[in-house]
């Protein structure tokens, strides 16, 4: 039976890889490209001419992978079955349609936590009241996200976040095999960026964030030594050992800065903790080079 559950992951994860390939071959990227501008009219084609002249001036990255081959078909399986896997995420507003997982293994529950009615197919959680009483939905969403140990440490051995566009396509327990078992939190690497003061620049063009605190805050990490091109995490999938008491330690303190920062993006903040508790970034991003190649999950874009 076992042979069987492997065999069908293999073939799921195979087709989802070949999806994915599919959507990031160049000709199907630039007939998307094109149909996104004819919506878009005159206005939208000028924004997209002048964002693409702006990103000359970012200094970027890009891997076509996720995993050496070998290892990713070495982990096309199943996961252990004598772990508990909380795998969850939070939608506020409507930042994103949820989609249901392909596959629900008996060693992990589904939990969204979110303001929807329709919780398509996962286990639905109201946002607790002392949440939406003190934050905007913004930093509802990094609440939960930044505390697996208060949300589900008495029932669970492992969380992963998830972001509310990601839907599970595999079993995704077999991640926490990845966590370096001394930090006990596991990251992808992010995509096209491996510098926050890049990434600062990327923000500015995408108007993501708080931008002028953006600018205090890396200012004030510049001050402080932070080095150029130290590397940064994708923020959108995080394993973690909920028995691991540095990993409880680093999302409290990472909270503690997000909050202090005022400037919304978690992904500056991970690799500042990291150098500041000297730890290599490598040690972290363990899940893969590019969470958009990872054939565990399928991704949209945000709504």
């Amino acid at each position: 039976m076992m042979n069987d559950k492997n065999a069908y992951i293999r073939e799921i994860e195979k087709l989802n890889l070949e999806l994915i390939n599919l959507k990031n071959d160049v000709v199907y990227q630039s007939g998307l490209g094109l149909l996104k501008l004819k919506k878009q009219g005159i206005k939208g084609i000028m924004s997209a001419i002048k964002r693409r002249k702006a990103f000359k001036n970012v200094k970027q990255i890009f891997v076509n992978y996720n995993l050496p081959l070998k290892e990713q078909q070495e982990l096309a399986r199943t996961g252990k079955e004598d772990i508990k896997v909380v795998v969850y995420t939070c939608i506020t507003g409507k930042y994103d349609n949820l989609v249901s997982p392909y596959i629900y293994p008996n060693n992990i529950d589904y939990i969204l936590y979110s303001d929807l009615v329709d919780a398509q197919g996962w286990n639905h959680k109201d946002i607790p009241e002392k949440l939406r009483k003190k934050y905007n939905n913004a930093l509802i969403n990094r609440y939960i996200k930044f505390h697996p140990f208060e949300l589900f440490q008495d029932k669970y051995d492992f969380s992963i976040y998830i972001d509310g566009n990601i839907t599970p396509i595999s079993d995704l327990s077999v991640l926490t095999e990845l966590i370096n078992t001394e930090i006990g939190i596991a990251f992808h690497s992010h995509c096209t960026r491996n510098c926050i003061y890049e990434e600062v620049k990327a923000c500015q063009i995408l108007k993501k964030g708080n931008l002028v605190q953006l600018e205090k805050q890396v200012k004030r990490y510049k001050g402080e030594g932070f080095p150029k091109e130290f590397g940064m995490v994708e923020g959108n999938v995080i394993v973690t050992d909920l028995k691991n008491t540095k990993a409880k330690k680093l999302f409290s303190e990472c909270w503690d800065e997000l909050i202090r920062s005022e400037s919304g993006r978690d992904q500056m903040v991970w690799p500042y903790l990291f150098w500041k508790k000297e730890i290599e970034i490598e040690r972290i991003c363990s899940l893969g080079k590019n969470v958009y190649y990872n054939p565990k999950l399928r991704i949209k874009q945000h709504s």
